[in-house]
């Protein structure tokens, strides 16, 4: 695994950094909705996750085995928790939303997509700074007292966007869309749409009811893309 191409480990890694926002988005829906959440199920996940960004500084100077090894392994369980608890809450939230979204189009257009952890990988780097965008929003904007603590309880474990990109950049995982084929318009495009994707409570669709998300995807794009 040590050995494989670069790109398929990066990809790995963006995969599995999704997790990330993947358990905030799921933690959002519990709280505001009442979904069924695990804290148990989610520790198969967040153990691997946390391992493999630990590991990701011992790579300075070539991939070493356990950071291969603990990526596989990270992947294996989120695959685990999926099962357990019958759907991919654990492992998928608004950035692979994003990613199907782009996937889709890319066929569409008769191309071939990227790797799909490499877009996972660039879209949990959007999705963070979504939740910024929310944050800040919510500090100057009226929101209900229940939502407030909903999105505090949501953000509690992530990381901010600039410390994701550091990782990112560490890992190999491209942050540029034009490394997808993508340009402005079809980042900015996912962000407002992608929440369409599958019937599930994201940060997206969080920020679409409060009639922040146009703003918030057009404040992302301009400031990243």
């Amino acid at each position: 695994l040590a050995q494989a191409p670069a790109k398929m480990l990066a990809a790995g890694f963006g995969d599995l950094m999704g997790k990330l926002t993947a358990k905030a988005d799921w933690l959002l829906s519990h709280e505001i909705n009442g979904e069924a959440y695990c804290s148990a199920i989610q520790a198969l996940v967040d153990d691997a996750v946390s391992q493999t960004m630990a590991l990701l500084k011992a790579n300075a100077n070539g991939i070493t085995e356990d950071y291969a090894a603990h990526i596989l392994e990270g992947l294996i369980h989120s695959g685990a928790a999926i099962t357990l608890v019958g759907f991919s809450r654990p492992a998928s939230g608004a950035e692979h939303h994003l990613s199907h979204f782009w996937e889709m189009e890319a066929l569409a257009g008769g191309h071939t997509p990227e790797l799909h952890g490499l877009k996972v990988g660039y879209a949990t780097w959007l999705i963070l700074q979504v939740y910024e965008q929310v944050q800040a929003r919510a500090k100057k904007d009226p929101l209900d007292d229940s939502r407030r603590k909903a999105l505090q309880v949501a953000v509690k474990h992530l990381p901010t966007s600039e410390e994701y990109a550091q990782m990112a950049a560490e890992a190999g995982v491209p942050l540029q869309p034009e490394r997808f084929r993508m340009d402005e318009g079809l980042v900015r495009l996912a962000l407002r749409e992608a929440m369409y994707v599958r019937d599930r409570y994201t940060i997206l669709r969080f920020a679409d009811e409060q009639g922040w998300l146009e703003d918030i995807a057009q404040a992302v794009t301009i400031e990243h893309v």
